[in-house]
């Protein structure tokens, strides 16, 4: 009986595909735009990005001896439509308490932006 059902359940599975996440055409459009968005290089790479951040640290006397590089984004900031492409550097602190992080923002520009934490 069992060995029945089994078979039945697999022949099932076998004839009636299961979607796991996204249909065909929604995957064929994400691949696209992962194309899409990925085929320029930014004006300012990643490494130069860091660099400036890292000095701007330095020049506003920025204590990050208990930080860790925690993420790396890049982003568009500013108004929709009117927003500038930017490095979206963020730091987070071993202690445990909320709020406790560095954002600075590298323009294409060179300039940084610190962003208030709460």
């Amino acid at each position: 009986m069992r060995y029945h059902l089994l078979s039945l359940a697999l022949l099932i599975l076998s004839v009636c595909p299961i979607s796991l996440g996204q249909s065909s055409g929604e995957q064929t459009k994400d691949n696209q735009l992962d194309k899409v968005t990925r085929t320029f290089r930014p004006k300012l790479l990643l490494q130069d990005a860091l660099k400036i951040a890292d000095n701007y640290i330095g020049d506003e006397h920025i204590d990050i001896s208990h930080y860790w590089l925690y993420e790396v984004r890049y982003t568009v900031y500013g108004e929709k439509g009117k927003g500038q492409p930017a490095w979206h550097i963020w730091w987070v602190s071993d202690r445990v308490a909320l709020g406790d992080y560095v954002e600075i923002v590298v323009f294409m520009d060179g300039k940084a932006w610190r962003k208030p934490s709460m």
